[in-house]
């Protein structure tokens, strides 16, 4: 009994091993399915990292116009200057000029300084100074316009301190009147505010999403030409969709597993992103979101005939799936038809084990909710695959 067994799990390992290699050789009959599954991953993830290898936004362009003119005022702009975001590369003496170049993206911020700021500073009266910033581009305005407060904040801060000193009043009651709050702020799972681990954790694996499920859709299409019940496969995997799926997808999980790992290598070693939580974990979820995307490529594959149709379905379905993901945009804040869309998409939950197993460090029982969600979607995919293979047995297609 123990003989038979190892000789069908030998026979059933041979038989996988031998339709890696008939998908291989599809692969390489196809042009653009090999640029897609060879060249593709990795290219995008270069781009990627070189796009966001600084981590952070850094030398913002912003213009000063100064009306004072007073050592008050340039102490302001130094001030301003020293700060590692924004950088002064402008100044103007006329607010719509300031304005033009606002609008042309010559610069994303303006701060303005009335004529009698120093007179104000040096009357303990509150001066107001204006920033206009571009929030168009909202993250790039967001990091100018708390560069610019953080800086504006701490030289009046400085200035109105010395003047008390000047007056004989102590430092630490001089603090206490300025700011009788002492906030901490600690920022939370990104205290870097490094782009990489956030943008290219969610970009990357929706790019890769686009990919497996175009691949494995081309793929099938191209069997279609010749079994348009795709009789052959079929009876090879002895209609079940769990055997299909292993026979025909077998050879894709080897290749895209590959630049997932990378990526995660990459990014721990190069770039400090440290695991959190469970790296068990976060290896399934690797599993499950490249199982999860070819499971639902194959599903509209095998229920759509029409190859353009079916390419198109694809990419309407899996293209918006940056927008979907909550990684841009809280999924709570999205209307029902935009959240269902984005549950319904491998890489919403794949990005949510990542961003738990490594920045947040959740353990709990929470954190295998995208593992279901993916382990789901796998399932219902391969279950409607084998509605479709039932309906080609009673077509007269074994």
């Amino acid at each position: 009994m123990q003989k038979d067994t190892r000789h069908f799990s030998s026979k059933r390992s041979m038989m996988v091993f031998s339709m890696m290699l008939r998908e291989l050789r599809l692969i390489k009959k196809i042009p653009s399915l090999f640029i897609m599954v060879f060249i593709y991953p990795i290219l995008i993830m270069g781009i990627f990292f070189a796009i966001y290898n600084q981590g952070s936004i850094t030398q913002i362009p912003i213009a000063i116009i100064d009306q004072d003119q007073s050592v008050a005022s340039r102490e302001l702009i130094q001030k301003v200057a020293a700060s590692s975001e924004i950088q002064v590369s402008e100044r103007y003496h006329d607010l719509s000029v300031a304005k033009k170049d606002l609008l042309a993206a010559k610069v994303y911020a303006v701060i303005m300084i009335p004529p009698d700021f120093e007179k104000q500073m040096l009357a303990n009266t509150q001066p107001e100074v204006t920033t206009f910033y571009n929030n168009q581009y909202m993250t790039v305005g967001s990091t100018a316009s708390r560069a610019i407060s953080t800086s504006l904040s701490g030289l009046i801060s400085e200035i109105q301190l010395q003047k008390m000193a000047n007056n004989s009043i102590p430092t630490a009651i001089g603090k206490s009147q300025l700011k009788p709050i002492d906030i901490d702020l600690r920022p939370l799972f990104n205290p870097t505010l490094s782009f990489i681990v956030t943008l290219v954790s969610g970009a990357f694996p929706a790019v890769m999403q686009i990919i497996m499920m175009f691949a494995v859709t081309a793929s099938i299409q191209k069997e279609r030409r010749y079994q348009p019940n795709l009789n052959s496969l079929r009876r090879l995997a002895h209609n079940n969709p769990f055997t299909f799926m292993l026979n025909k997808c077998a050879m894709y999980f080897a290749i895209f597993i590959i630049p997932l790992l990378l990526m995660d290598i990459i990014m721990i070693n190069y770039y400090g992103l440290s695991i959190q939580g469970s790296l068990p974990l976060l290896l399934l979820g690797d599993l499950l979101f490249i199982s999860s995307s070819l499971a639902i490529g194959s599903m509209f594959a095998i229920f759509i005939a029409d190859q353009f149709t079916n390419f198109g379905v694809v990419g309407i379905f899996s293209s918006p799936a940056f927008g979907f993901t909550g990684l841009i945009f809280p999924r709570l804040a999205m209307n029902g038809f935009a959240y269902v869309w984005g549950g319904l998409l491998p890489v919403t939950w794949y990005i949510q084990l990542r961003l738990d197993q490594t920045l947040r460090g959740l353990t709990s029982i929470e954190a295998l909710t995208p593992i279901f969600f993916m382990l789901l979607l796998t399932i219902i995919s391969l279950s409607l695959i084998g509605f479709k293979f039932k309906q080609y047995s009673k077509q007269g297609g074994k």
